[in-house]
């Protein structure tokens, strides 16, 4: 409101407009208090036009935190999937071999990608010199060929150093190989600890007394032998083969040790399918590889 004016004669005065708040025709006391007034008119507009200002700003919410919180419990959920691997472990009762063979998974501290070992850079190495051969034997077959890895001196080294690293310290008393390229593997392994060495062989080719495992193929079946008193009762056995994929000759071979009395501690296995790299378990035994079957 400008300042005004006073005209006397009235029971109030009358502000009339003026330029200036010096030109008052009044009363001494009432000139005295006008810019008082003035004052006040002034910070009343300054308030109500910065109300004015606020009121035509749109209106911000306050943004919800909930997407983001979604979002991270997702991430740590992928992350959790991919330390536990790729694919579901399945919790079939039976395997082929007829024994019982579910999944039992570590913590993820204590049992990280890879059996623990992800970061080893002889993995990769390791990965890398096994062929696949597309259809052999059968059509449909994708065969991990390990003589390509035998070809090659220093990885087929980092092999064997693995599986001695694992198993150097835990008192085994033998490593048992499966024929046929379970006996590559396991005599190496079996010197490197100082432990014997016990052959798994198919029918009629051990001479002398032998013990003997049928176990049921997915088109007939199937045995292994090995030698009696070849273990002692209570004796720590390592189980060896270069690949596992239904698991039905590594059962058997832990049925056949367990009987001679011997103390099954791990199948070890160069290869493996996907669901075996989380310390899956054969017949409540371990099964520890280092890499996975490739496609």
């Amino acid at each position: 409101m400008h300042s005004g004016k006073v005209v006397l004669g009235c029971r109030f005065p009358r502000i009339i407009k003026t330029t200036s708040p010096a030109r008052c025709y009044a009363h001494p006391a009432l000139c005295a208090l006008l810019p008082v007034y003035h004052s006040s008119q002034s910070d009343s507009r300054r308030k109500k036009k910065k109300q004015q200002q606020q009121s035509s700003q749109p209106v911000r919410r306050a943004r919800s935190n909930r997407g983001s919180k979604r979002r991270r419990r997702e991430d740590s959920t992928v992350r959790l999937y991919r330390l536990m691997g790729e694919e579901d472990i399945s919790n079939d009762s039976k395997s082929s071999c007829g024994c019982e063979d579910g999944t039992v998974e570590a913590p993820a501290a204590a049992a990280p990608k890879e059996n623990g070992r992800a970061a080893d850079p002889r993995l990769q190495a390791i990965s890398d010199a096994i062929r696949v051969v597309p259809h052999f034997p059968k059509p449909g077959i994708m065969f991990n060929d390990i003589t390509a890895l035998l070809l090659r001196p220093a990885v087929f080294k980092d092999a064997v150093d693995m599986f001695v690293e694992r198993y150097r310290g835990m008192r085994i008393a033998a490593v048992a190989g499966i024929e046929a390229r379970g006996f590559i593997f396991g005599p190496a392994i079996a010197l490197a600890i100082g432990a014997k060495f016990i052959p798994l062989r198919k029918p009629k080719k051990l001479p002398g007394e032998v013990i003997s495992e049928t176990y049921i193929l997915e088109y007939g079946t199937d045995c292994l032998e090995m030698h009696v008193g070849a273990t002692e009762p209570g004796e720590r056995v390592v189980v060896v083969d270069d690949l596992v994929a239904t698991g039905g000759t590594l059962c058997a071979a832990i049925k056949l040790l367990e009987r001679a009395g011997a103390d099954v501690v791990e199948c070890a296995c160069l290869i493996g399918l996907p669901k075996y790299k989380n310390f899956y378990k054969l017949n409540g035994k371990p099964v520890y590889i280092l890499v996975e079957s490739r496609k």
